[in-house]
């Protein structure tokens, strides 16, 4: 089986991409396969570990995938897909500590006509602390630019994965 990532917000739905609600595992059960869910589709999206900050959420999930799927610039599109894990270290104080990192490198560059609106549209995000905003803003602004919290988030997610024996798309 491959696995990959999917970030959801704290009600199981997606916020990037639709708003579709997904199933996670309990009691260490996986979720139900989407393709038997009362919303199936005829594909769904998923993310690789290197593109995990684009797609950021409030939790971060372990897919398994089912059938076929395609990868084009990280993304996944996949025919059937369940939550087998959630990533209990992204939390209240990683996803804390991340977004503070990313205040000081907005707060440690100067800002541009071009990018003083996307810097006023992160700081709305940090006073909320709103992951999936602070997570698009980091990428409008400029990705490469947020290394450091990129490696934050992946480092994270690998040692989860240490943890498991699995594959990955």
């Amino acid at each position: 089986m491959m696995h990959a990532f999917k970030a959801l917000g704290m009600n199981n739905h997606s916020t990037k991409g639709g708003n579709l609600e997904w199933y996670p595992p309990k009691n260490d059960v996986p979720g139900i396969w989407m393709s038997e869910s009362p919303s199936a589709r005829e594909q769904y999206y998923l993310c690789t570990r290197d593109n995990i900050l684009i797609w950021l959420d409030e939790c971060i999930f372990i897919a398994e995938i089912r059938g076929d799927y395609q990868k084009e610039n990280g993304d996944l599109t996949v025919e059937d897909v369940r939550l087998i894990r959630k990533l209990a270290a992204w939390n209240r104080k990683s996803k804390t500590e991340f977004a503070k990192e990313c205040q000081k490198a907005i707060q440690s560059t100067p800002v541009t006509r071009e990018n003083e609106v996307d810097f006023r549209e992160f700081n709305k995000a940090f006073e909320t602390m709103n992951i999936v905003a602070i997570s698009k803003q980091t990428d409008r602004i400029k990705p490469d630019f947020f290394e450091k919290q990129k490696a934050m988030i992946l480092n994270i997610v690998d040692e989860e994965l240490k943890k498991h024996n699995m594959n990955f798309a």
